[in-house]
């Protein structure tokens, strides 16, 4: 891999040399050990929310007491209480990233173990850690990931060597290159290279495209891919699926149009700050519900597992090639 070496939190020595396709049972422990560290993580983060939104309170609080009683506003009290406050805030932004891409990796692992499940396939290990976001992967691991697409490919590296003349063009390639996990730099000669990046978030990017980039969201199958998938596996297994794919895009909507509301230049009305509020508590819950989803899917692959034998592969291929599901390396489909 071309680039700079990966920065010390980014593992490379540990993951080099150990992945293979995995039989049924190292997919299961797999999923069950993500699982366990996925929720814990996200429940970890949901406790730091409610002790920020607690401080906050403590905070506003303090400030309108000491503005209704005349009090002075510089007391050193009342900056402690919104220095913990700020504090508090910054630490639940850092604890929700890191829950958003834990629950990610596991909702794309089970996806992948599902998928590959019902075709009667075994997934590369490389597949199932690809979105493992503390540890950088090497050549080798990339080669078992999506490939970029040939035009995206050449489109960056011909913006690569364009001058930043303010058009804009030079930042749609860098664009271009962040949705496909490229990354454009210099070689030891100082000439302009493009290369796959090995980095945890540009492996995300290159997983999941304009779902990662766009929403902080893995790439998923869509309910009639998975009907496609799981037309024979019990009625609950797939029932549980789409409900909770229905309700992660709900929320995406909720999302869109608190955005839209962010970006209006003119004041709200009382009933868009209404709105806004509802839309935002709506989204807050996006992580959980990957998460509902993740379990739901890994609870799925043992079903899928077991379904009559049927050639699956069109419709798998179909799923993860499509725009809601990048597709698996060709050997994780066929036979």
């Amino acid at each position: 891999m071309q680039g700079p070496a990966p920065h010390d939190t980014q593992r490379t020595d540990e993951a080099a040399g150990v992945c293979a396709a995995m039989s049924p049972e190292a997919v299961d422990n797999l999923l069950a050990e993500l699982g366990t560290a996925a929720i814990q993580v996200l429940s970890e983060a949901e406790a730091v929310v409610r002790r920020k939104n607690e401080l906050r309170d403590i905070d506003e609080d303090l400030i309108d007491r000491r503005h209704e009683s005349g009090a002075n506003p510089y007391a050193p009290d009342s900056a402690l209480a919104s220095v913990r406050a700020r504090l508090a805030g910054r630490s639940a932004v850092l604890h929700g990233e890191a829950a958003r891409e834990f629950v990610a990796w596991w909702a794309d692992a089970a996806t992948v173990a599902l998928v590959t499940a019902a075709c009667r396939a075994s997934p590369h290990e490389y597949r199932m850690v690809a979105a493992n976001p503390e540890v950088a992967m090497d050549d080798e691991g990339l080669a078992q990931l999506p490939e970029v697409p040939e035009r995206s490919r050449q489109l960056i590296e011909l913006g690569a060597h364009m001058h930043d003349n303010g058009d804009g063009l030079w930042e749609m390639v860098t664009d271009l290159a962040t949705r496909c996990g490229m990354r454009i730099g210099q070689d030891a000669d100082g000439e302009v290279s493009v290369y796959e990046d090995g980095f945890a978030d540009s492996r995300r990017h290159r997983l999941w495209g304009d779902h990662w980039a766009d929403h902080r969201v893995p790439a998923l199958p869509t309910c009639e891919q998975l009907s496609w998938l799981l037309a024979d596996a019990p009625p609950g297994v797939l029932v549980r699926l789409q409900t909770a794919i229905e309700a992660i895009d709900a929320t995406l909507v909720a999302k869109t149009r608190a955005e839209r509301l962010e970006a209006k230049n003119d004041p709200w009305t009382a009933e868009e700050i209404v709105e806004h509020s509802t839309l935002s508590g709506q989204v807050d819950g996006l992580t959980r519900l990957l998460a509902d989803y993740a379990q739901a899917a890994a609870a799925g692959v043992p079903a899928a597992r077991a379904m009559p034998h049927r050639d699956r592969r069109e419709a798998a291929i179909d799923a993860l090639n499509s725009e809601h599901c990048h597709r698996l390396p060709a050997s994780d489909i066929a036979g």
